[in-house]
Formats: structure tokens, sequence, C-alpha cells
């Protein structure tokens, strides 16, 4: 087994191998440590003798502490909080970190300097916790029974470790918002079933948050559509059912919680402002001076002449039908020659 320790050591495996080579490296040693059952590097715990435990554990103990200062030096505080949490799980104070790095969004989870909207919204996610209604059928929640709606507990450090993580796959700084949404309800819970999870459990795949259940059981609440220039604040919220059939769209994580609490900063603050559309459309005198007032049609088009004198006066037609006397001309003087005949 003190093979397989050197082929996940520090200088045996590199690049995307890494991740994979230090897990298993911890994994031993919680099974060395009797905190999990499971196999050492793929066997049976049985086959290794006592006598050779200690030598086995002190070997995952160095390579361990190989890969902190590879890390350290790569400036990855991913991976050493990751080997912190081993160190203080196994007190192995060579693991431990004795800093707290810094985050982008800091100050963490606090609400100074945020958007009036959002201060609104966590005052009335702080209301539910006691008592008050949410508006569930907003988010399309079908259960009839009588709705219990439960706040997670804020925890500071699994937030820490995933603003964390976050950032530094991102390049990108984790909302403040969100951060101080986690800190009000890291998760909201109806009768149970985890509307949305707590921040540090949401997964990230293909440019798509999971975030929760959603409305309907084993269902997927998302944020999709998620850039580096609108971030999570500007993803669409899907919520989909157990098959993947879609039951609502909310154009972001704040119209979503908006939905719920049953408050729409956002569409209030644009019906007071809209009052410049009709102020500043309407009142132009600029079509009716320009467009409907213009004499150029009824004085050139109009009363043109040329129509009436060229089409209706033309003595053409007249002229043809009239002088066709032809025939009469020759019947009246018939009449003459028998008057003069009597005489």
């Amino acid at each position: 087994m003190l093979e397989q320790v050197n082929a996940y050591s520090r200088g045996s495996v590199s690049g995307g191998m890494i991740g994979h080579a230090v897990q298993e490296l911890v994994n031993a040693l919680a099974v060395l440590r009797g905190k999990k059952q499971g196999q050492l590097f793929g066997l049976e715990a049985s086959y290794l003798d006592e006598e050779s435990a200690p030598e086995l554990e002190a070997a995952i103990l160095a390579a361990l502490r190989d890969w902190r200062a590879h890390f350290a030096t790569d400036g990855d505080v991913v991976s050493l909080t990751a080997l912190d949490k081993v160190g203080r799980a196994y007190d192995v104070r060579e693991l431990m970190v004795n800093e707290r790095f810094p985050l982008r969004c800091d100050p963490l989870g606090t609400r100074d300097k945020l958007p009036a909207p959002w201060i609104t919204r966590l005052e009335r996610l702080e209301e539910i916790a006691t008592g008050a209604p949410v508006d569930l059928a907003a988010v399309h929640w079908l259960d009839e029974s009588a709705p219990r709606v439960v706040l997670g507990t804020p925890d500071e450090q699994a937030l820490y470790e995933y603003v964390l993580d976050y950032e530094a796959r991102n390049e990108a700084t984790f909302p403040r918002e969100l951060a101080a949404f986690a800190m009000t309800a890291n998760g909201i819970f109806v009768n149970d079933h985890p509307l949305v999870w707590p921040v540090a459990s949401w997964s990230s795949e293909a440019g798509s948050f999971q975030i929760g259940g959603g409305s309907t059981i084993q269902g997927a609440l998302a944020m999709e559509g998620v850039t580096k220039k609108h971030g999570l604040l500007g993803a669409k919220v899907v919520d989909r059912d157990d098959d993947g059939v879609e039951v609502a769209r909310y154009a972001d994580f704040a119209t979503f919680l908006d939905a719920l609490l049953g408050y729409a900063p956002k569409k209030t603050a644009t019906k007071k402002t809209a009052t410049k559309k009709p102020t500043t459309k309407k009142p132009t005198t600029k079509k009716p001076t320009t467009t409907k007032p213009t004499t150029k049609k009824p004085t050139t088009k109009k009363p043109t002449t040329k129509k009436p004198t060229t089409k209706k006066p033309t003595t053409k037609k007249p002229t043809t039908k009239k002088p066709t006397t032809k025939k009469p001309m020759t019947k009246k003087p018939m009449t003459k020659k028998p008057t003069t005949m009597r005489r």
C-alpha cells in the first residue's frame, strides 16, 4: 500500500489528477482513523495488519503536507482551505490554515451599501421567521396542505468556503446581495421541502447553477444563462418539475423572491417613473404642426384643376353624341313638304 501512497504523491501526479490524488489520500486517512468504512486504495482494509498501519498513516500525512506546500506556492486558496478542514477534522496542525483568505465580496454577508430594494427583501425575509405569510401560489406551489415555511440558519463558515471557491474558479466577485441573502435565510424550506437550498449547497454545471428543489417534489430550481457579464444576479431562474418540464421562469433571483414575498420593488419603481413617456411624447407639437396642418396636400393635389378640365369638360364625347342628328334631320324636313302641298 505504500506504493499507492507514492503514486498519489506530489511528484507523481499533475494537472487534472491532483484533486483526485489528494482525495484518495484523505479517504485512506479517514479509514485508518476509523472515521469511515471503505477500502484503502481499492483494497480491503482487512488486508492491512496492525503493525503496518502507523507506517502507512505517516506516509499519507507526509504526502498531504507536501501537497499543502504545493498549494501554498501556487496560491491555491481553495485547496488550502480544503486541507484545513481535513487538518481540523483529524487534528493535524500541519494542514491547518491560521489565516482567513480575503474575499472579493468582503465584508461577507453584510447589507452595507446594498440597493434599497434588496434591503427591503431581506427585511421581509426576516418577517417570515416571525410568522409573516408568503405567496406560495406566486411560485406555483401546488401542495394543498397547510404550508409551513422555515428559513435555514445562517452558516458563515460554510458560506465563506463556498464563496472562496466560487471566486477562485470564476475569477469574479460573488454577488454581495446573495451573500446577504444567505446570512438572512440560509435556504427556504416549505413543509421540509427545499424550495431554495442553502447557498453552500448550490452546484454549478455548464453555466447553470442548481439552487433548490423548486415548487414540486423532486423538482429543480436553477439559475440558467450565467455569464461573466451579468453573473448570478442577472441569470434567469427556471423552475422545473421531476420530469424536467418547465413550470415557471423568472427574470432573475430578485424577481423570484419578489413573487414569493408578494412584493415587487422593481415594478413599483418603474410605474412611478413611467410618467415621463406621456409628458414627452404625447404633447410634442411636431406631429400636428408638420403632418396634419400641412397645406401642401390640399393646395397642390386636391384643388388641381387638371382633373376637372381635362376629363369632365372634354367636349369630345358630347360633340360626337349631340351632332349625331343626321337621322332626325332628314325626318324633320319631311314634314315641311306636306304642309305646302295642302296650301
